[in-house]
């Protein structure tokens, strides 16, 4: 897809709430994009919209599919922060149209999901991109580094927590994880 005639970019964000509402925000700080749809199935999660977005004319729907058939032709680019489970269909949806899409993660849920995605676009010279914020950040690249150059020997255990106040209550009832590699 080449870049719209008019210089700006028709945007629609797949959920407008957490992570899917803060992607959906930054995308507005761009004076070059209009947001010009929003899918949310829980009507009561529209705050942002509603606050922040009150002053532009938006189409809302409950249902994404229903936002790819009536708005698919006239968007360029899109995000989508739904439910994780929901990463893969939406995105792959877009993509089939032609949209450049912004995905959080996970991206997929299934091996399969993610080939499907990586290789479609590829093929068709779209841009496809997979958030992950605080994975580039310099503590985790020193952490990254530090265990691979086995400076502190053969990692056999990691022990994970979270103070996390968002999202699911029951995942953040767990405070610690343990994992063991492969």
């Amino acid at each position: 897809m080449s870049a719209p005639a008019s210089g700006r970019v028709r945007h629609a964000t797949f959920g407008a709430n957490g992570m899917g509402g803060a992607d959906m925000m930054s995308f507005n700080n761009h004076d070059q994009v209009d947001i010009v749809a929003v899918a949310e199935v829980d009507s009561a999660r529209l705050d942002l919209v509603k606050k922040n977005l009150a002053d532009k004319k938006i189409a809302i729907y409950q249902d994404w599919r229903e936002l790819l058939d009536k708005e698919g032709k006239n968007l360029n680019t899109a995000n989508v922060g739904t439910p994780d489970h929901m990463h893969a269909p939406i995105a792959m949806s877009a993509m089939q149209l032609g949209i450049h899409v912004y995905v959080q993660k996970p991206m997929a849920h299934e091996l399969s999901e993610a080939r499907r995605m990586m290789s479609s676009p590829v093929k068709r010279n779209w841009s496809r991109k997979m958030g992950i914020q605080i994975h580039s950040t310099a503590y985790y690249r020193l952490g990254v580094a530090v265990i691979q150059s086995g400076v502190i020997g053969k990692v056999k255990e990691v022990h994970l927590w979270t103070d996390r106040k968002w999202g699911d209550p029951a995942q953040y009832r767990r405070a610690a994880t343990r994992c063991r590699p492969v």
